[in-house]
């Protein structure tokens, strides 16, 4: 009967040693998953924030361009502001601030 006790109790010590190595296996390989899911969760919303910052850009450059094409308005103001051009009948005034 003591045999069968201490064959019974190593039994049980050797199961409860093999589901702690378990575990721990577990935890060593899935922690550094984990910490490095989180680094890549950071990344991307990084990356989604810069591809909707390009996004906006894109669309404003689209908006100019079609501005520039199609609006004589906006494209004499562009002329004028940027470039320094004025009409053949213009003369243009600069004043220096004191």
């Amino acid at each position: 009967m003591k045999r069968q006790d201490l064959l019974l109790r190593l039994r049980s010590i050797l199961i409860s040693i093999v589901f702690i190595v378990i575990v721990l296996l577990a935890v060593i390989l899935l922690v550094p998953k984990w910490i490095g899911r989180g680094s890549l969760i950071k990344q991307e919303k990084g990356l989604e924030e810069a591809v909707e910052a390009l996004e906006d850009k894109n669309l404003k450059l689209k908006q100019e361009k079609d501005a520039l094409e199609n609006d004589p308005v906006y494209l004499e103001k562009i002329a004028r502001d940027e470039l320094g051009l004025k009409r053949a009948d213009e003369i243009i005034y600069k004043f220096e601030d004191e």
